[in-house]
């Protein structure tokens, strides 16, 4: 029977192979698509900036 962090570890290592950040380090211009959704539109709000850190934890990425 498996436990609990084995499960959590395999279902961690897909998630991890899953998800494609492309590589940027401090100091690179980053820009940013994140969607918004007013009633029933959606739309994409892009945002660009100087990436002065990087952060990468196990299951998010952050940028500040």
């Amino acid at each position: 029977m498996k436990t609990i962090e084995e499960i959590n570890q395999s279902n961690l290592k897909k998630i991890i192979s899953e998800r494609k950040h492309p590589d940027f380090f401090p100091g690179d211009i980053v820009k940013v698509g994140v969607r918004i959704t007013e009633g029933k539109r959606d739309r994409i709000q892009y945002f660009e900036g100087v990436c002065i850190a990087k952060k990468i934890e196990i299951l998010t990425l952050h940028l500040q």
